[in-house]
């Protein structure tokens, strides 16, 4: 059953991956410039975060998260 499901995704792609990689570039396509340097400024900000996140030993978010619950839900700051 896996083996079906994998040629019939391949058979689905096969189109897109020629085209993609085979095709001609379209003419609404020519005149694309490169992006703003204020649209690249998310785009660093979550490679940058998920570099941070992915070298940190400790699981930042679920540290945050249950300092958050304790503060709505415990009635203190959540600092333990």
């Amino acid at each position: 059953l896996l083996l079906v499901s994998s040629l019939l995704n391949a058979i689905y792609y096969l189109p897109i991956v020629i085209s993609a990689f085979f095709g001609t570039v379209s003419l609404e396509f020519v005149n694309i410039r490169e992006v703003s340097h204020r649209m690249l400024i998310p785009i660093v900000i979550l490679a940058l975060s998920t570099v941070l996140f992915d070298l940190i030993p400790l699981n930042v978010p679920l540290i945050l998260s249950t300092i958050v619950a304790k503060f709505l839900y415990g009635g203190g700051i959540g600092i333990s």
